[in-house]
This record gives C-alpha cells, sequence and structure tokens, in this order.
C-alpha cells in the first residue's frame, strides 16, 4: 500500500500540461493510428458511420490525411493511454475521445458521436465544462476542477456521478492554441462503493433481511473493478475478495490470518510507509494511499489503496476495510509523459532564452518557426515572417546568392557553416557566424534546414582591439625570454607572435602571420600526433599544456614546452588564445641523461634551474630538495624542506579531499600539473607551475616535483588583461569626446559625449569628414599635430576652435595613431575635451596681469627717478664739502643708494616684474662701484663671475647691499699706497641639493686683515651691514685671509 490525499482519477497525476504538441513529433514512436483498440479503429477504417457506433460522425475537418500534424500527434497520445482521456479540437470544438473514455460513457449509457461538435452532440454534459474548456482556449494555461457532479442515465434513473477534469492546451506548429486535452476521470471508486452500500440500506424495505442486504454488498464487492481486503484489529488478512486473487496472484487460502508484513507482499522500499499507514489507521484515521505491492509472480504491481476502520458504539476498533487499484499502467502513462513535457519544457527554454537567432525554413525556402531574436534583430512580426519566403524577408538577389546555396547543401543532408556581413534595420552592418543545419522528421527524411545565427561582432571588434593595443604589452612581451603569442579562437590567425619565435623556431614571424599553420611543419614527424591532438582539445576549449620537438632550420633538434589558455569575453563566449612556449631542450637532455645515470639525483638538484623535490609517494613527505627550491621558497637551508608535506608551502593548502584526487591522477596518469601560488617564508608571495611526475628507481616509487616560478608570465598576462580592461573602459565609460577617424579626416566612429556636444546622430556624422567642424584658421596647426605622428611618437596634443551649434568654442585633443605590425597607419583616435571656460579664465588673467605690469613698470620708473633724484642731491652736497670724511661717508651713502636704484631700473626694463636675474644685475653693479673708486685705486682689476641665477627682487637688493659693502672696503683698504691689484666676485649655485644653494664670494689680494678679527666685535657700519643683509637672507658668512681676504656668503634661494 501507499498513501497520498488524492481521489482514484487525481486530475494533477494525469494532466498533460500545456503540451506544444509539434515538438512532440519526433518522440512519438508509434506509426499514426497503429493502435488504439475500437476507437482507432474508426479512424483507420473511414469517417462516416463507424463500425458499431451509433450516430453519424462526419466531421468538419475533412478527410485524416489532411488534418493537422499536432491533432495527428496528440491523437496518438490519446488512443494510446490507458486513462480517460478526450480531446476538444478546433474553433468547433471537435470531440474525441479513447477506449477507456468510451467504456465510461457506455458504463453511464452516454455514448455521443465521434468526431463532431461538442456543443451539437453532448449538450447537457457539455453545460457542465463548457465555460473552463473556452477558459483553457482562451488563456492556455491548465485547469483543473474535483467533484465536478455530472449527470448521466442509467436505465430509466439519472444520478449524479463524481468527475475531477483536467484542462491543458494544445499547441500548433505556429504556435496557436489548436485544441483542449481533458481528462475526466470517475471520482473514487470507493466513494461509489459507499454510496451504493448506503443506496442499498436506504431503499431496503423492512422486510428485508440483513442476510439478504449482506448478499448484495458482497455482490457488489465481487463485481466491483477494486480488490477488496478486510482486516481485523491486529491488521490481519480476515476477507480477500476475487478482483484480490486475480490482481495479485495470491488466494484466499494462502492470505487468510496474514499481515501485510507477513509474506513477500510489500515493495521493500515503501515498507516504512506502510507502517506510517497501520499506524494512522490504528489511531481512527482513514487514509488514501499510493504504494507498490508484489505479485505471486514476483512482478510488481502500482496500487492505489483506500482504508477505512469500523468503530464499535464506544469508539472501539473492530476491524478496517481497504479497497485496492491497479494504476501501473496510468503511472507509467504519467512517467513518460512527464518524461517528455519535461525534454520539451527544457528544449522550448533554452531556445526562448537564447540570443542566437533560430529559424526552421522548409523545402519550399518557407519560414515555418522563428525565436523571438529572430523576430528582434529583423524588426518583424511573427506573421511577418512565418509562411513567407526567404526571398521576402532577405532579397532576390542575397538568397539567390549568398543563402540558396546553403540551403541547397543543407538539404542534401551537409551541415554548412560560414562567417559574413549583414545589414539590419535596426543592427546595422553586423558580423555574424551562421550554421545550417539539417533538420530530420522521425523516418530521418529532410524536411527542412534549421538556420542558427549567432552575432559574433564583438568579437570581430574585439580581434582588431587587441591587434591594435599591441604596443600597449609589447614592450612587456619582448622582455619575457619565453615565445609569447595571441591567437584568435575564431579565425585561428595569430594576432600577435613576440620574438622569440625567430629565435626559438627559426622562421620570421611574418610568415607566421601569413600562414597560421606553418609552424606545425617544424614538428618532429614522432610528435606530431600528440600535438593534433592537443590542438583539438585547444579549439576545443580547453586550456592545453603539451612538450613536444622541433627540427630547426639547420636540423637541429629543440624540445618545446607550451602551454595555452583560452580567453573569454563577458558573455562567456571565445574569444582568443594566450599561449607561451620556451625552449626546454636542456632540460630534456638533462632528464635522459638522469635516467641513464646512477647518480642522477645529483646532476638533477645542482643543474635544474627550477625548485626540485624528491616525495615519499607513501607519505608525502620530502625527502630531498635542490638549490633552486631553497633559493626560490627563500629559507636557510634545505633541512627547513626535508620532511614536510609540500602543500603547506602554498598560499591555500590542499584540502585532504584534494590530495586524494591528485594522488589517484598520479598513479592513473603518472603526472599531475598544475598553476599554484606559493608564499615563501619571507612572505614573499609568488605563481609557481606546479608538476608531479612518479618515477621509479631500483624498485623505489617517489614523486619528482618540479616547481617553476612563472611570476613574469602571470604579470605578463596581468598586464593584458589591465590593458583590454582600460581600453574598454575608455569606450564605454568615458564622458569626454572619443572619436576614431582616417588620416584624410573620415570619421570611423564617435561616441555619445561627442554626439550630445555637437548635437548630431551617429548616422548623421559617421562617414564623412570632420574638417566642417574646424574654425577655418586653426586646421594648419592640426595639419602639423597629425603629420608630426610616427610609430615612435604615435600621440600628441593639440588646441584649436570648433564651431558648436553656431557658436565657436576652444577644444584641446589628444591623438594617438594606431600602427600595425609593420608601422602602417591604420586610423586615429582622438581624446577631446572643452576647455572654452578655461580659454576665457586665461585671457582675463593676461589682461590683468598686463595691466598689473604696466603699473608695476610705471612704480619701478618712479621709484628708480626718486632714487637718481636722491643721488643727485647726494653728489650737489658733496662737492660743496671739504671734510674729506664727509665727502667719503656720502659717497658711500650714494653707492648704497645706487644698489638699489639699479634693481629698479633692470626690473623697469625686464618683462619679469618680480624677479632678477643676477647675471645681468651683479656686474653692472660691480662696474658703477669700481667707477666710483677709480681715483683712489686706479691701478685695481674688478672681474665678475656670475652664473645664470632669477632671485626675487628683496634678495636680489641684499646681495647688492652686500657687494656693495665688500667691493668698497677692498678697494678703499686693500691696497694702501694705490699698489696693483684684483678684485674677484663669483656668484655660483648648487642645484645638486633639495634646495638652490647660492654662494657669493668676494676675494682680493691685498694686505688682508689681521688673523686676530673677530667679526663679531666689528663696530664699523659696513660690516655691521653687511652682518644684517646675510642675517635677513638666512645665510652664513665666512672669512679667510691667508693670501688677501675672501668674504664667502652662502644661502638658499627657496624662501
Amino acid at each position: 500500500m501507499g498513501f497520498s490525499r488524492c481521489h482514484v482519477w487525481q486530475c494533477k497525476q494525469v494532466g498533460l500540461g500545456n503540451w506544444r504538441m509539434a515538438d512532440y513529433n519526433r518522440a512519438v514512436t508509434e506509426t499514426w493510428l497503429a493502435r488504439g483498440g475500437e476507437t482507432g479503429a474508426w479512424l483507420r477504417s473511414h469517417l462516416n458511420h463507424p463500425t458499431g457506433h451509433p450516430h453519424d460522425v462526419q466531421t468538419t475537418l475533412g478527410s485524416v490525411e489532411t488534418w493537422n500534424q499536432s491533432l495527428k500527434t496528440a491523437l496518438n497520445i490519446l488512443l494510446n493511454a490507458n486513462c480517460p482521456m478526450c480531446i476538444i479540437w478546433g474553433s468547433d470544438r471537435i470531440l474525441f475521445y479513447n477506449d477507456a473514455f468510451l467504456k465510461v460513457l457506455r458504463e453511464c449509457n452516454s455514448l455521443v458521436p465521434y468526431g463532431r461538435s461538442v456543443n451539437e452532440s453532448w449538450e447537457q454534459n457539455w453545460e457542465q465544462v463548457r465555460s473552463d474548456v473556452e477558459r483553457v482556449f482562451t488563456t492556455g494555461q491548465p485547469l483543473q476542477r474535483e467533484r465536478v457532479a455530472f449527470p448521466v442515465k442509467q436505465n430509466t434513473n439519472t444520478r449524479d456521478l463524481l468527475f475531477s477534469w483536467s484542462y491543458s492546451a494544445l499547441w500548433d506548429e505556429h504556435g496557436q492554441i489548436g485544441g483542449v486535452f481533458a481528462t475526466g476521470l470517475q471520482a473514487s471508486a470507493y466513494e461509489s462503493a459507499q454510496s451504493s452500500a448506503s443506496a442499498i440500506v436506504a431503499r431496503s424495505p423492512s422486510g428485508v433481511t440483513l442476510q439478504q442486504t449482506i448478499q448484495e454488498l458482497t455482490h457488489h464487492i465481487e463485481t466491483s473493478p477494486l480488490a477488496t481486503v478486510c482486516w481485523d484489529r491486529e491488521f490481519r488478512v480476515t476477507f480477500w475478495s476475487q478482483r484480490a486473487e486475480s490482481m495479485f496472484g495470491w488466494t484466499a487460502e494462502e492470505v487468510m490470518g496474514k499481515t501485510p508484513l507477513d509474506w513477500h507482499f510489500v515493495f521493500e522500499a515503501d515498507r516504512e510507509q506502510v507502517n506510517q499507514t497501520i499506524a494512522q489507521l490504528f489511531s481512527g484515521i482513514n487514509t488514501v494511499c499510493h504504494n507498490r505491492n508484489y505479485r505471486k509472480d514476483g512482478s510488481v504491481v502500482f496500487c492505489e489503496w483506500y482504508n477505512s476502520t469500523l468503530v464499535d458504539d464506544q469508539g472501539n476498533l473492530v476491524s478496517m476495510l481497504s479497497f485496492a487499484l491497479d494504476v501501473t499502467d496510468r503511472k507509467q502513462a504519467e512517467a513518460a509523459q512527464q518524461a517528455s513535457e519535461t525534454r520539451f519544457r527544457r528544449y522550448e527554454r533554452v531556445v526562448s532564452a537564447t540570443a542566437d537567432a533560430i529559424s526552421l525554413v522548409d523545402r519550399q525556402y518557407r519560414y515555418q518557426i522563428v525565436n523571438q531574436a529572430y523576430l528582434d534583430w529583423n524588426q518583424k512580426s511573427y506573421t511577418d515572417i512565418v509562411g513567407h519566403s526567404v526571398s521576402e524577408l532577405m532579397g532576390q538577389e542575397v538568397f539567390e546568392t549568398v543563402i540558396q546555396p546553403h540551403l541547397d547543401r543543407c538539404l542534401a543532408g551537409e551541415t554548412v557553416q560560414y562567417n559574413e556581413w549583414f545589414e539590419f534595420p535596426r543592427l546595422g552592418r553586423q558580423f555574424l557566424s551562421v550554421t545550417y543545419s539539417p533538420y530530420r522528421e522521425a523516418d530521418q527524411t529532410i524536411s527542412g534546414v534549421v538556420v542558427s545565427v549567432r552575432n559574433i561582432t564583438p568579437l570581430k571588434q574585439a580581434e582588431e582591439a587587441v591587434r591594435q593595443s599591441e604596443q600597449r604589452f609589447q614592450e612587456i612581451a619582448q622582455t619575457i625570454s619565453q615565445l609569447f603569442f595571441i591567437r584568435s579562437a575564431i579565425t585561428r590567425d595569430f594576432i600577435y607572435v613576440s620574438p622569440a619565435y625567430e629565435r626559438i623556431w627559426g622562421r620570421s614571424c611574418e610568415s607566421l602571420y601569413q600562414n597560421p599553420d606553418s609552424w606545425v611543419e617544424s614538428i618532429h614527424p614522432d610528435d606530431r600526433a600528440v600535438v593534433t591532438q592537443s590542438l583539438t582539445e585547444q579549439f576545443a576549449g580547453n586550456s592545453v599544456q603539451r612538450e613536444y620537438r622541433i627540427i630547426q632550420p639547420d636540423g637541429t633538434a629543440c624540445w618545446i614546452s607550451a602551454q595555452i589558455s583560452l580567453v573569454r569575453d563577458e558573455f562567456g563566449n571565445p574569444l582568443h588564445f594566450i599561449g607561451f612556449a620556451k625552449d626546454v631542450s636542456d632540460r630534456k637532455r638533462l632528464e635522459q641523461e638522469l635516467i641513464k645515470s646512477r647518480d642522477f639525483r645529483e646532476l638533477l638538484f645542482n643543474e635544474s634551474g627550477d625548485a626540485l623535490f624528491l616525495v615519499d609517494s607513501d607519505t608525502l613527505l620530502t625527502t630531498d630538495c635542490n638549490q633552486r627550491a631553497v633559493e626560490l621558497f627563500e629559507v636557510g637551508s634545505k633541512a627547513e624542506l626535508i620532511h614536510i608535506e609540500g602543500h603547506i608551502l602554498q598560499k591555500r593548502q590542499f584540502t585532504p579531499q584534494e590530495m586524494a584526487t591528485i594522488q589517484q591522477e598520479i598513479n592513473e596518469k603518472g603526472y599531475w600539473s598544475r598553476e599554484v601560488e606559493y608564499i615563501t617564508r619571507r612572505g614573499r608571495e609568488f605563481w609557481g607551475d606546479l608538476s608531479v611526475k612518479q618515477l621509479t628507481f631500483e624498485d623505489q616509487r617517489f614523486n619528482l616535483v618540479r616547481v617553476n616560478d612563472i611570476s613574469q608570465r602571470k604579470a605578463a598576462e596581468f598586464a593584458l588583461q589591465q590593458s583590454e580592461a582600460r581600453y574598454l573602459a575608455i569606450l564605454e565609460d568615458q564622458t569626454e569626446l572619443i572619436t576614431r577617424f582616417k588620416f584624410d579626416g573620415t570619421l570611423l566612429f564617435v561616441n555619445d559625449a561627442f554626439c550630445r556636444y555637437y548635437g548630431v546622430s551617429r548616422d548623421e556624422i559617421i562617414g564623412h569628414r570632420y574638417q566642417p567642424l574646424i574654425y577655418p584658421a586653426d586646421q594648419p596647426a592640426i595639419d602639423r599635430c597629425l603629420a608630426a605622428l610616427s610609430p615612435k611618437n604615435p600621440v600628441s596634443s593639440v588646441e584649436h576652435r570648433v564651431f558648436v551649434n553656431g557658436t565657436v568654442r576652444w577644444m584641446q585633443w589628444t591623438n594617438h595613431a594606431i600602427y600595425d605590425a609593420q608601422g602602417n597607419l591604420l586610423e586615429l583616435q582622438s581624446v577631446g575635451r572643452d576647455i572654452d571656460d578655461r580659454k576665457q579664465a586665461e585671457q582675463q588673467v593676461q589682461a590683468a596681469l598686463a595691466e598689473k605690469e604696466v603699473l608695476l613698470q610705471e612704480v619701478y620708473h618712479r621709484v628708480k627717478n626718486n632714487l637718481q633724484l636722491i643721488q643727485s642731491m647726494l653728489q650737489m652736497q658733496q662737492r660743496r664739502l671739504n671734510n674729506p670724511e664727509a665727502v667719503q661717508a656720502l659717497q658711500d651713502s650714494w653707492n648704497r643708494i645706487m644698489t638699489i636704484s639699479l634693481v629698479h631700473e633692470i626690473l623697469y626694463q625686464s618683462d619679469n616684474l618680480a624677479e632678477i636675474n643676477l647675471r645681468d644685475y651683479i656686474p653692472a653693479l660691480v662696474q658703477h662701484i669700481a667707477t666710483s673708486y677709480h681715483l683712489t685705486a686706479p691701478d685695481v682689476v674688478v672681474k665678475t663671475e656670475v652664473e645664470s641665477i632669477v632671485a626675487p627682487m628683496k634678495k636680489a637688493i641684499c646681495c647688492g647691499l652686500i657687494l656693495n659693502e665688500l667691493v668698497t672696503n677692498a678697494l678703499k683698504y686693500a691696497f694702501p699706497e694705490k699698489k696693483s691689484g684684483q678684485v674677484t666676485v663669483v656668484v655660483t649655485v648648487d642645484r645638486t641639493r633639495s634646495q638652490n644653494m647660492i654662494t657669493i664670494t668676494v676675494q682680493d689680494n691685498g694686505v688682508g686683515l689681521p688673523q686676530s678679527l673677530d667679526l663679531s666685535s666689528i663696530k664699523t657700519l659696513g660690516l655691521t651691514l653687511v652682518q644684517d643683509f646675510v642675517d635677513q637672507l638666512r645665510g652664513t658668512i665666512a672669512i679667510e685671509s691667508s693670501q688677501g681676504c675672501l668674504f664667502r656668503i652662502t644661502f638658499n634661494l627657496e624662501p
């Protein structure tokens, strides 16, 4: 027994859901109307007056041969089903049913014409279900009704039978609802038996004895299609009906007094469920359940059990009654139906969800089925395409020249695939991958072609982007000693090959670009099968690592280790292959020698450039390692790497399950490899190529583990990914104006920001030249900027004016020239931004600066004039004095004022009003001082050596006043009795330090100063001023008097 809360014919167990019958044509294995019993015979013989049928069954559907294929498929399922089913088809609501349904109708004495409209043939009963059927016809959604009263006539009486109704939509080949699948199943036979018993008791006259009533009940039980079993309070069999004997094979004598678990009756997997049911019955709970039971011959029958209890007036359990119905055929039909429906739903979801455009074309080149993607691509509705010819949609010329030849090849049994450019109303020019596949019927005849179209324009554009961005990672790729290459996963052309190819293969890179398979010609004949197999795996989308030999042009054999990985785009589609290959001939020769050599471990460990470990294959502990392992993992000695499990050196250690899987693969294949991220004892992380090979030496098994540092290659891969990501970000996320154009100015691409700025659409601007947008006077500057671009200098910037909606605005453009591998200019890409506001601000600042410069020049001019007026007044006063000391004091004051006046004179004549070049100022100043003391020291020569140093005005005046005092002092006191001599002024700057240090040296070869002279004790006005000015400069002063006198002042030019 098995238990679930449901009726005998429960609709939701046999409802078909929304079947799209056209997709089940191939799933129906029986020939059209090959089975189906009596109702099938009616259709096979003829439609008019079928044998044994009481009505005229002429139908408006015409002959069977012209019927819709979906209707035929549905009838095939209907006629071969064991449970009662019917189909209501078409706008006329034509009725078809199977033998199981016919049996119910005959038992109810309610036969209805076959193949006629329900509205005219079954009017009374049809009203009960009309609204539900019309609802399914309208919505297409499945519907279920339980315990619906259905009036039928038996003899002269009319009574209600309870039915459970299930309705499901049937879809034709064009996706329209063609009919409704209805399952009207009579309610529980157990309920019917109860109703019969109640009726018998109710109509029994008082004179009818209890024995007569029992006999009548027994008659109903024995003639019932249900097996009847009675149980006592210990759940032992007390009654076993004849139907139970025929259903299960055991006689009443064989099972009487036994519980269901006492003989081989209950299916093992259902025993727990049966125990729960027994417990429920002992608790007084009536149950309905489903479970499997064994027949006496050992076969299994699926039963539907209806269990109830009989209690006395005190509520004590007296006995239990069970009815069983064989539902094996129904369960098998449900399982087959559910499997078919599941397959169809999956197929439907896949086709509907795919972005590929899919269509079915018949042998007359007419569309039969198209998916939503196909409609979206062509901007057409379903009715605009389905039923129409391909030439109507694509045009006669394109159909005859491009499409029809492929369709004809496919209809002949060939699968065709090609890539081509097509024009679409909404998408424009698109690069498509088109596949034509034969559509075969159940008998394997080709009735049409399935056309699958995939848009691979982004992949095509990505290939071009990768080729154009070659320069971005060229420098990285060329620094790698290994061969690095990028190969298209679509066209299989090489996009980039590093120069290492020419060194390793001895062939030019250009030859590989022209013939992508030419590298295979160098493969050693013994290794070509292995390489061919790996190429098959590679183009299937798998990462491949292989080692093989090549023959170089000079006849030398060279071992190659290659690793190739597949890169996919953001949608998971194959984009290109990235591969590395290196010459491992030395390693291979070493391995071969080590196999032959008895002391192979010493050679293996000392000569290998990779980290090598010997690992016990049983304990997985390292027993030895080479010096490279010590260096790579940054440990102090080998001892730190011995007797450990190697995977603890990894950044993420293997789990026990992973270790078991790895060991299993090593045992099966003899080797294992993977890329693993490690971390050294010092915390440095690096990527390693980990490979393990199982070896046997002197009857001892061990694993040879090799770790190769591949961090450089990983960095190159990461750099390439970053480069591609940056390139995509520029195209997709930039707010600046981005455009690509030919050298003649023809625009190839503009982004949205460009269109918004100029107020145009892409269609209006693409293919036209950009020159009309340029202010004419600025075009020569743009031409010069673009002409200066070269492969070595591919980037330049230019500022110019443009026309925007009738106004003139300033733009700044950064131009990038894109070249191919031969240095030929492919196109230019420019990124622009509006700088009109900045230009206007600059013009305002320039105007303001010009006004300030004029004002400052006027100020300097007036200050200079005032200082000169003071100098003139001092000279007038000097000429009137006879006291030499007074005259000298006025002369010194005159020189100091002249020092300041000279600064203002130079600033007045300079373009820079805030700073002064000491090279222009100091020589003129010293010359003025020397001229004023010419009579005092006529034979003294004054020399100056001044570097070009731009100093602020304030510091320049301090320097001038210091020099005035020191030079004047030398001319007055260093050369007594008017001896000849020399005064040298040197000004230098030290720019090697973080700050600009200025050194001013004033040196003479005169009498010098006393050795005991203390500068701080000198109270003369001149030296006091010098010390004050040095302090203002935050500098230092030093005096030397070994040969004459030398003053050295040092200060920082910066504030």
